[in-house]
């Protein structure tokens, strides 16, 4: 029970690191370049497919 609940916390807050850390970047991007349309920093749709998926 007490082991759940600190895993939890831990991945939470491993979470928000990760989130913080994405957003910063992003908001570090954005301002610094935006008189560039024809290279978009990040593809909206992936290029290759991680593995398809069965069909079923």
């Amino acid at each position: 029970m007490l082991n759940d609940y600190f895993l939890a916390k831990k991945l939470r807050r491993l979470r928000e690191q990760i989130n913080n850390e994405t957003t910063c970047r992003y908001t570090n991007l954005k301002p610094s370049k935006p008189s560039k349309p024809s290279k978009p920093s990040k593809p909206s749709k992936p290029s290759k497919p991680s593995k398809p998926s069965k069909p079923a």
